[in-house]
């Protein structure tokens, strides 16, 4: 069953249940104050029914009798005179009954005879006034007996009965129309329900279908978000999932394409300098006489074996500084720029560039020997990028407790598309440029895997003919 469904007949249950036992409450409670109060006027009107019976004979004391029986006849007179005055007032809405203390039947005013084993006289013959609620050819009727001491003989019974048969048909009444009452509450609640749920559920239905539009691979979808509840608040952090969900398959779908790139220029990379190699050595099987052409055939057999060598050691640096342990000592930034300036001077040379350095003293927490292998490949790259008689700088920066390395140059620059890629294995931004300087694009691999392991990060800002700032930011220490 749908949520939607279980809200409704949830709801319908409760509602109906606590209005069903309220009205039930309510509607008895009336019925039995009804009853009550009607019981108390039967059993006012016995009492005062005894109390003439009583001063009919002469047993209520000389001053409250009437004294019939002193002036108009014998003491066995005294039933009759009874059975005559409940005649007398018989029509009204009250039954009359007189009986014998051997539960014989003296007078009754209507059909009602008892059976001699009947409560209501076990009650009259030790003296107990009763009553009782009795049922009879589909009326309600209420019974009471009271025993009236006679002057010839023990006792009599007289039994008072009254139709009540209109309470409870009024109690009844007042079912159907509560029942009526509850069908039309039943209707509205479920109009009302079945709006309510669909607004409640509609962000449901909305997480449901934007969810199925995710699992097919739309990981933008978003749910609109309505409301300030708990369903609301839901939809909030599902949107927010479904954004964690995107950055990481984009991150995958990223990870996955520079592993597919990694491959294809891998194999680039060794399919290169094979071929050179097998074309050589098919072509030195077939001029073994030419010195010439054998000479020329082992230098480039000889270039390219070099270049797989190459190869095959940075691939093996890339491995090993995923784990390696540094050892890591208190570096002065100096002389750490005095070393890199001695390795890369050759080169600068070259092309007539001056190293210009711009240092502060400051101590730096790094493994000397691999921060030397990353600043001379950033000092090197940036020599690749310079124009002859160029300059290039380098130098540490202190700002709020923060030491940042840079390496500047004024060269040719890089490309924004070109700047998010520089860090993957094997890309070169310039591929002939660096194929002529030997490059294979692993050197800033390597350097941001090193800066990395010491917990910095290297960031590249780049323009087209302005130039090229590499810094290694280093956190507060």
């Amino acid at each position: 069953m749908k949520l939607r469904n279980k809200i409704i007949v949830l709801c319908l249950t409760v509602s109906i249940a606590v209005v069903a036992i309220s009205g039930v409450l309510i509607i008895e409670g009336i019925h039995n104050d009804i009853l009550d109060r009607e019981i108390e006027g039967i059993l006012e009107n016995s009492d005062n029914m005894k109390m003439a019976l009583k001063r009919i004979i002469g047993v209520e004391g000389p001053e409250r009798s009437l004294g019939i029986l002193d002036t108009i006849g014998p003491e066995n007179m005294e039933v009759q005179y009874m059975v005559d005055y409940l005649e007398a007032i018989e029509g009204n809405e009250v039954d009359y009954g007189l009986y014998y203390s051997q539960d014989e039947m003296i007078f009754s005013t209507t059909d009602m005879e008892l059976m001699p084993n009947d409560p209501i006289f076990s009650y009259a013959d030790n003296g107990v006034k009763s009553y009782e609620l009795r049922k009879n050819n589909g009326l309600y009727y209420v019974f009471i007996g009271d025993s009236i001491r006679l002057r010839s003989m023990d006792y009599a019974v007289f039994i008072l009965r009254k139709d009540i048969t209109y309470i409870m048909q009024s109690r009844s009444k007042e079912y159907m129309n509560f029942i009526g009452m509850m069908a039309a509450v039943a209707i509205v609640l479920m109009i009302t329900l079945h709006f309510f749920s669909k607004r409640i559920t509609r962000n449901i239905n909305d997480l449901i279908e934007v969810s199925a539009k995710i699992a097919g691979g739309r990981f933008n979808e978003r749910v609109e978000v309505s409301g300030n509840d708990e369903i609301a608040e839901m939809a909030e952090r599902f949107n927010y999932m479904a954004m964690e969900v995107e950055v990481r398959v984009r991150e995958l779908e990223k990870a996955s394409e520079a592993q597919q790139r990694f491959i294809n220029n891998l194999t680039h990379e060794m399919r290169t300098p094979l071929t050179s190699i097998i074309g050589y050595a098919e072509l030195l099987r077939n001029n073994l006489c030419n010195a010439e052409i054998q000479t020329k055939g082992l230098h480039h057999i000889y270039e390219e074996g070099k270049r797989l060598e190459t190869l095959s050691r940075r691939l093996v640096d890339i491995v090993l500084y995923e784990n390696i342990e540094l050892s890591k000592e208190s570096v002065n930034i100096g002389e750490l720029f005095d070393d890199v300036h001695r390795i890369v001077s050759y080169k600068a040379d070259e092309k007539q560039i001056t190293l210009r350095t711009v240092t502060a003293e400051g101590l730096l927490q790094v493994d000397r020997q691999l921060f030397n292998v990353v600043l001379s490949n950033l000092i090197d790259n940036a020599i690749k990028a310079s124009d002859e008689r160029s300059e290039i700088e380098f130098g540490a920066v202190f700002t709020e407790g923060q030491t940042r390395l840079y390496v500047r140059d004024f060269g040719k620059g890089i490309s924004a598309s070109a700047l998010q890629k520089v860090k993957e294995p094997f890309y070169t931004s310039d591929l002939a440029r660096n194929r002529n300087h030997s490059g294979m694009g692993l050197g800033l691999t390597l350097c941001d895997q090193i800066v990395r392991l010491h917990g910095a990060q290297l960031e590249i800002v780049s323009e087209q003919r302005i130039g090229t700032t590499v810094e290694i930011s280093f956190e507060p220490q």
